[in-house]
């Protein structure tokens, strides 16, 4: 059994796992080596094995258990396992989906969660037919961008919401896998969407998305395939990494250019990954 890994040399392999590494003069081969130990490491430090698979079971408030098949880690690939921000993102959903929530108050006056200086409401978000608080996404079309193991859109469709969930083509197959280890194939479905060309059948109007940059090209990736979906409503959750600061302000300044107004900024302390703590934002965006 290896040591265990300092926080630092986590962050450090996480970027390497997905990284170019377009400073190396090394044949491509060796690049996908090197990022492949990097991804098996850290698969070794959070207890999944590269060649094992594991059913794991979450507990989400107002939902109860979720089941999510987290298979080895194998190459550079991320999406197999549960990260903290979507932990969080699949609580916060459940709480504004809840007919528990009596209105909005209750959720932003929530004990576990502070406001930010940059929180407002927005007057057409929460008041619009589609969005009330009960039952606040009942008749939105959704899709999850990067969904990994997928338990946002379960969360989601477990309310009835109609949801895609989306990520790679080595991803989709373990995505539907745990659609039906929760028996809402009536609601959730999975289907391939490439960052890098995004093409996708429908229109939808919320997209969830939870952690979503590792790399430089993540932020650039992401709007774009935004840019082509014209989704007109976010909730989207980031862990306020150190390392990744650049990453975010890349990301907001890329709203503003799309049209998008912050409608809500909350953060809260939560665990990341590996047990460690973690702050996390959790925002709504909407269209101009």
């Amino acid at each position: 059994m290896a040591d265990p890994l300092d926080k630092g040399t986590r962050q450090w392999l996480s970027r390497l796992s997905v990284s170019e590494l377009d400073w190396l003069q090394e044949p491509e081969e060796l690049k996908e080596e090197l990022r492949e130990q990097a991804a098996r490491r850290l698969a070794q430090e959070c207890g999944v094995a590269a060649s094992g698979s594991r059913v794991r079971t979450v507990t989400v408030p107002f939902v109860g258990e979720v089941k999510l098949n987290e298979p080895g880690m194998t190459g550079d690939n991320l999406g197999v396992l549960t990260w903290g921000a979507s932990l969080v993102l699949a609580r916060i959903i459940a709480q504004q989906n809840s007919q528990d929530s009596q209105d909005s108050k209750d959720f932003k006056d929530s004990k576990d969660f502070k406001d930010s200086k940059d929180f407002k409401d927005s007057k057409d978000f929460k008041d619009s037919k589609d969005f009330k608080t009960g039952s606040r996404f009942a008749h939105c079309r959704a899709i999850e961008l990067g969904a990994g193991t997928g338990l946002c859109g379960i969360v989601m469709a477990k309310y009835g919401v109609s949801v895609v969930l989306t990520d790679l083509p080595e991803v989709v197959d373990n995505l539907k896998i745990n659609i039906d280890l929760n028996h809402v194939s009536e609601t959730a479905s999975a289907a391939v969407l490439d960052w890098s060309n995004p093409e996708i059948e429908g229109k939808f109007d919320l997209a969830i998305i939870s952690d979503p940059l590792y790399s430089k090209e993540h932020p650039a990736m992401l709007l774009n395939t935004l840019r082509v979906l014209e989704v007109p409503h976010i909730l989207l959750e980031l862990p306020l990494r150190p390392l990744f600061v650049s990453e975010r302000n890349e990301l907001y300044a890329g709203f503003d250019s799309l049209k998008y107004t912050r409608t809500k900024y909350v953060e809260e302390e939560g665990k990341d990954l590996f047990g460690n703590d973690q702050t996390f934002a959790y925002m709504e965006y909407s269209k101009n």
